[in-house]
């Protein structure tokens, strides 16, 4: 009964699901080829997924139902970071001993996802849910991925959030004062920095080291092997999942690398070139029918996993949140675009969603 209400393919996730298909056949020659090929096909599978529902159900229930995933999620890691510290919390090395830190990571499993989807989960209410900014019901929403977002200590994600609803903020017009004005408070930044760099970014870091910063936590050594390593194997790269295996042992990178640490050399790296191009393709076809349909709402949501990507891959592993978001906006975009040009042509709630 459903099938049939499911029209003809959408060309423009074709790409994403050449590129999805490819890494499930790359993944032969993975290090672990069956470990490899579950993780990717996973997230063909869950794509596909979420196709059929946006096409079954409706654009609106797919936001919907992130939203209350996200949701009880973050409910979820919030109980588990005040009853059960030693799952709730992100553990570290302190003064020799493993233990718990005060980051939460809740069920997310580390601190970085749990940040990235509260980002992702507030970005949708502000910005995809037709509750209004007065209900109460709102505030009850997104007061737990708040919380999520700040407990989690993942900069980046603050970083992506914020340069989303900036995207927004210059959308609704008067784009030239807004940079003219973003431009002299970005200058007084940096005339600021050149004089105090170290003392500021000493002041950001958990660590107290401004190294920390510079390095990107340590990421500009794994980016540097992840290249080195690419030139070995630069048309399929290594299969996805293989980072896992081959990086942590690597002589001049440590135990918790357990992939690229960003989403670009994260594909180079298991799909080489070739899946790289098939990834940008689909990249530029999405962005280019964002911004030629004027959606701006899911492109503030796309420039938050590009941002976040810089230095966490959005997708590798086993489907997970994070991913699961990415493909729904992918789809969305490629759907029903003219919905999320602005809040006002998202259509109206129904009281039984919620």
């Amino acid at each position: 009964m459903f099938v049939r209400r499911l029209p003809l393919v959408t060309g423009n996730v074709v790409p994403w699901t050449v590129f999805l298909a490819f890494t499930v056949l790359n993944s032969v020659h993975a290090v672990q080829p069956a470990m490899s090929m579950v993780e990717t096909l996973s997230n063909l599978v869950a794509f596909l997924f979420l196709y059929a529902f946006v096409r079954i159900a409706g654009p609106q229930r797919l936001v919907d139902a992130l939203i209350v995933a996200c949701f009880l999620l973050c409910c979820l890691s919030i109980a588990a970071y005040v009853l059960n510290p030693q799952l709730g919390r992100m553990s570290d090395w302190t003064n020799g001993a493993f233990e718990p830190t005060g980051r939460l990571q809740g069920v997310f499993g580390t601190a970085n996802s749990a940040g990235a989807s509260a980002g992702i989960g507030i970005l949708l209410m502000v910005l995809a849910s037709k509750i209004s900014f007065r209900r109460p019901m709102f505030f009850v929403l997104v007061a737990p991925m708040v919380f999520c977002l700040l407990a989690s200590n993942n900069r980046m994600s603050l970083i992506a959030v914020a340069i989303g609803l900036f995207y927004v903020y210059l959308a609704r017009g008067n784009v030239g004062l807004k940079l003219t004005v973003a431009a002299i408070v970005g200058g007084f930044f940096l005339l600021v920095m050149t004089g105090f760099s170290d003392q500021i970014l000493s002041s950001v870091s958990r660590s107290g080291s401004a190294d920390e910063i510079t390095s990107g936590t340590g990421r500009s050594r794994i980016w540097a092997v992840v290249l080195d390593l690419w030139t070995e194997q630069p048309l399929f790269g290594y299969g996805g999942g293989s980072a896992k295996f081959i990086l942590p042992v690597h002589p001049l990178l440590f135990k918790a690398a357990a992939h690229a640490h960003n989403l670009y050399l994260n594909v180079l790296f298991a799909d080489g070139a070739v899946g790289f191009l098939m990834f940008g393709t689909a990249l530029v076809s999405t962005l280019r029918r964002s911004a030629g349909t004027r959606a701006h709402l899911l492109l503030a949501m796309l420039i938050f996993y590009l941002v976040y990507g810089i230095t966490e891959p959005t997708i590798g592993g086993l489907v997970a949140f994070i991913p699961l978001t990415f493909y729904a906006v992918l789809i969305l975009v490629a759907v029903a675009p003219d919905q999320f040009r602005h809040r006002s042509t998202i259509p109206a709630q129904t009281p039984s969603r919620f």
